[in-house]
């Protein structure tokens, strides 16, 4: 799940950016507007304007490695990373 901390809107909004793109191996899933933040983390799994929740495909491996990237409209990279999911399991990622 995928979710924007009030505390980083003003990093932001200091570099004029009004909107995040996240991507999950390479593929954009979804944009989320700046001011979309909040002041806690949602509960995992959560799927509203505010936060965004996917379901991957593992195949028969019990886990599996993605990576990530919140980019802003000019292509600007602000966070990157990988994580591993397990099967049953959920994991917040504040971008």
């Amino acid at each position: 799940m995928f979710w924007l901390d009030e505390s980083d809107v003003s990093n932001y909004e200091d570099n004029s950016v009004t909107s995040l793109n996240i991507y999950v191996d390479d593929e954009l899933k979804t944009t989320f507007p700046v001011a979309n933040a909040l002041a806690t983390k949602p509960a995992c799994g959560t799927d509203n304007d505010f936060s965004k929740a996917y379901t991957f495909y593992l195949g028969s491996s019990p886990s599996r490695s993605f990576t990530f990237a919140v980019k802003d409209d000019t292509g600007e990279t602000w966070k990157s990373g990988t994580w591993t999911a397990s099967g049953g399991g959920c994991l917040s990622i504040d971008i």
